[in-house]
C-alpha cells in the first residue's frame, strides 16, 4: 500500500499508522513533497479541514488543581491554556464554549465565535478560581449530555486523579464517547 499524505508531522503519521494498523501486508510510506501527484500512488488518507466545529472547554476547579507546579497553580495553567485554545478556535472559525466544574457545574459561556465572544470567554476563564472541593466528573458528564445535542470536541482540563478516583473519570468519559469526542 502506498499513500500520499496531505499533511506531515506526528499527528498525520499517527493517523496513518492507526488507519493501516489492521492491514496484514507490508506498508510503504512514500511522501510527496512536490505539488504534482505521484501517478502510481493513490490518495489513501485525506485530511479535511472542517470549519464551524463545536468545542467545549471544561475547566476543573477542584482540589487537585490547587497544587503548584512551579510558581503558579495548575488551575492557572489550565486557564492560560483555555484562553489560548479559545483564541485558536476563533481563528479556525470553530465555535468555542467554556464551563468550570468542581462539585457542581458553572454554566459558563455557550459555544460561539467572534471578537465579542472571545472577550466573554477570556473574562469567564480569568474569573475561575480553584477551590478545595471534590471534582465530580459524573456530574460534568451528565451536564454535557444534557447541554449539547450534537457532536462536539470536549477538552477537559484537569489533573488526572489517582487511586480509585480515576474510575469516576473513566466512567464519565465512557458516558460521553458515543455522542462526543472527549480529550
Amino acid at each position: 500500500i502506498g499513500m500520499v499524505p496531505h499533511f506531515t508531522g506526528p499527528i498525520a503519521t499517527a493517523a496513518q499508522v492507526h488507519a493501516l494498523g489492521p492491514y496484514p501486508q507490508s506498508v510503504v510510506f512514500e511522501y510527496n513533497y512536490g505539488t504534482e501527484p505521484i501517478p502510481y500512488l493513490n490518495d489513501f488518507v485525506t485530511f479535511v479541514d472542517k470549519r464551524s466545529q463545536d468545542i467545549l472547554i471544561c475547566l476543573d476547579r477542584g482540589h487537585r488543581m490547587q497544587s503548584r507546579t512551579t510558581t503558579i497553580a495548575k488551575i492557572d495553567h489550565a486557564v492560560n491554556a483555555a484562553v489560548l485554545i479559545s483564541y485558536i478556535c476563533n481563528r479556525m472559525e470553530d465555535r468555542a464554549g467554556m464551563l468550570a466544574f468542581g462539585s457542581g457545574i458553572e454554566k459558563g459561556i455557550p459555544q460561539g465565535r467572534g471578537t465579542r465572544h472571545i472577550r466573554q470567554l477570556t473574562a469567564f476563564a480569568t474569573s475561575v478560581k480553584g477551590e478545595y472541593i471534590h471534582t465530580d466528573y459524573l456530574a460534568l458528564s451528565a451536564h454535557i449530555r444534557h447541554r449539547l445535542r450534537h457532536r462536539s470536541l470536549l477538552l477537559i482540563l484537569t489533573d488526572l486523579p489517582e487511586g480509585d478516583h480515576r474510575f469516576a473519570l473513566l466512567k464519565a468519559v465512557k458516558m460521553l464517547i458515543p455522542q462526543h469526542l472527549p480529550l
